[in-house]
């Protein structure tokens, strides 16, 4: 049984966790769709940076103001099964609603890895344009 949990927790820590961030700062695990989860199984990023902890978030498109701000703050204190996770950057997905989150023993390391992207600007506010100044 030990072995067994083991190996499962080893499999869970080489998931891209996906995650919802609703209005109110709920935070929810995303169902995976069928059959479909992605790894960083013999991806680059877990070869130079062994045991790191993925998360990829979604947020919804359209808030007040206030529930900007609510989000904002759980996204800058995000903590999902015990892992603390920080913004490391976006893509264009960014204005889908879609933000990249890494373990915080690793998120230095990326964010200074990524930091001459143009996507890196998103991790200052996820909500502002990234052409806006």
């Amino acid at each position: 049984m030990t072995a067994n949990r083991t190996q499962k927790t080893a499999i869970e820590q080489r998931l891209i966790l996906e995650l919802s961030i609703d209005a109110q700062g709920e935070v929810t695990r995303k169902p995976s769709q069928l059959g479909r989860k992605d790894t960083l199984e013999g991806k680059l990023l877990a070869e130079i940076y062994p045991g790191i902890q993925v998360a990829r978030i979604s947020v919804p498109h359209e808030l007040t103001p206030y529930e900007q701000s609510v989000v904002e703050n759980r996204m800058a204190k995000l903590i999902y099964g015990g892992v603390e996770y920080r913004l490391v950057g976006a893509s264009n997905s960014a204005k889908d609603g879609k933000f990249y989150f890494v373990d915080l023993a690793h998120s230095k390391q990326i964010a200074e890895r990524f930091q001459h992207w143009p996507e890196r600007q998103w991790c200052t506010s996820p909500f502002s344009s990234p052409t806006a100044s």
